[in-house]
């Protein structure tokens, strides 16, 4: 299959999902002997995990059986992401408040959020990196073992943005 049809092919599978050329951008390139994919999301209210379910479909890579080191030639590897400062004009409106709750020591390890259903707990690690835990209070138990990173006040604004929006921290 040629670069040209596996990307006309992965669009459809997208458009057949609920994504359309305004929400993602399919480039196909070769790499060597390989293919590389890179699915772009352009809108900050598409989930990335909704796009790697459909996307992460074309991915093929071949494994030695012995060794399982991956052997060259004829892989495809499918990478999916944000566009490039794609949250930054819909998350602009919580940067003050960002900065206030990143740079302030009280909100060390406390509740800084939450709707019916979960709370955001955040817990810095250094003067320069917090961790957001996001608390599913019917289950009693943070949703992931490393959280969601945060190194800057702009960083915890889009998180911010994303849990209203989305109703999650996590993409």
């Amino acid at each position: 299959m040629s670069n040209k049809e596996l990307s006309q092919l992965i669009r459809r599978e997208l458009k057949e999902n609920g994504f359309t050329s305004k929400d993602v951008s399919v480039r196909v390139r070769s790499a060597l002997y390989d293919t590389a994919v890179k699915v772009t999301i352009k809108n900050p209210l598409v989930r990335q995990s909704e796009v790697e379910e459909v996307a992460k479909k074309f991915s093929k890579v071949d494994y030695d059986e012995r060794t399982m080191e991956i052997l060259a030639g004829g892989n495809v590897y499918v990478h999916c992401q944000y566009e490039y400062g794609v949250f930054d004009d819909v998350a602009s409106v919580f940067v003050p408040i960002a900065e206030e709750v990143f740079n302030n020591e009280k909100y060390n390890g406390r509740k800084i959020a939450e709707n019916d259903h979960t709370e955001i707990h955040m817990v810095k690690l250094n003067d320069c990196e917090s961790r957001l835990y996001e608390f599913d209070k019917k289950e009693n138990y943070h949703s992931a073992i490393n959280g969601y990173l945060v190194r800057s006040a702009e960083g915890l604004a889009v998180a911010m943005w994303r849990y209203k929006n989305l109703g999650t921290i996590f993409t």
